[in-house]
């Protein structure tokens, strides 16, 4: 979770951050983006059955995963949203005097699809920071020693986790960020679908 929306700004232990109230978790980051999504003309459906359990999220979200590949729908992106652990000077950033949450994209390097990924992430990274300079702090490539290492992007060569500000951010951050993430998704999904 994030500190400010469980009322603990400022706390000096970031573990503090947690719950699973998911209005006040990273969910309601997935709720904002799906919404913004929706109001771009984008249709986005969120697997409400993971856990926050960091040892069985990924088995938990893989069978979701798998189960929308298996449909044969055709979906263009896979995320996996996250928050980062850093405080507030290392996850916010300020453009035009308004502060947003910062974000990541991450890549399991141990995964076969991980080029894929990465350029995918890439080219995410460059369109967000296009319109919305500072707000990705780039892609990063973690390794099974640094991480999971692979995050079910082995499923897809369009799946992504993204870490969406840390746990200092507040709720008007993560509102500008999921606005600025649901630009460029909206504009990726739309060029995928002509393709």
């Amino acid at each position: 979770s994030y500190l400010p929306l469980l009322g603990k700004t400022g706390a000096k232990d970031a573990n503090l951050a947690s719950s699973n109230d998911q209005s006040k978790n990273v969910h309601m980051v997935d709720q904002l983006i799906i919404s913004a999504l929706a109001n771009k003309g984008v249709q986005a459906i969120e697997d409400k059955d993971i856990v926050t359990d960091y040892t069985t999220a990924y088995n938990t979200s893989r069978n979701f995963i798998k189960s929308a590949i298996a449909s044969k729908k055709d979906y263009q992106l896979f995320l996996d949203i996250h928050r980062d652990a850093s405080r507030k000077e290392n996850t916010t950033t300020t453009i035009n005097g308004k502060s947003y949450a910062r974000v990541s994209f991450i890549i399991g390097a141990a995964n076969p699809q991980a080029a894929e990924n990465k350029k995918l992430a890439t080219k995410l990274h460059k369109s967000l920071n296009k319109n919305y300079p500072g707000v990705s702090k780039g892609v990063f490539e973690k390794s099974r020693s640094e991480g999971n290492g692979v995050y079910n992007q082995d499923l897809s060569p369009h799946a992504l986790l993204i870490e969406v500000g840390g746990v200092d951010n507040n709720l008007e951050e993560l509102q500008r960020t999921a606005e600025a993430l649901s630009d460029i998704i909206s504009e990726y999904v739309k060029q995928a679908e002509k393709v």
